[in-house]
């Protein structure tokens, strides 16, 4: 399996794991689809809000940043 399919069932099984998620974004921007990654970005920012009531992690919103430059 690829990097990113691994990466996507990691997600599935652990939706709030953040570092989950982070590796996902990571995986999709070296595959050339950051704008799939700044958009997963907003779907985990939403999971997060809805689940916990928190944000994403200073951690994940630097990576975020990295990818849309």
């Amino acid at each position: 399996a690829d990097v990113r399919a691994v990466c996507e069932q990691l997600v599935q099984r652990e939706p709030l794991r953040e570092g989950a998620h982070r590796l996902l974004m990571q995986a999709l921007s070296d595959l050339g689809e950051s704008a799939r990654a700044i958009a997963h970005f907003q779907t985990l920012s939403a999971l997060l809000q809805r689940e916990v009531g928190s944000r994403p992690s200073a951690e994940t919103r630097a990576l975020v940043e990295r990818l849309g430059r």
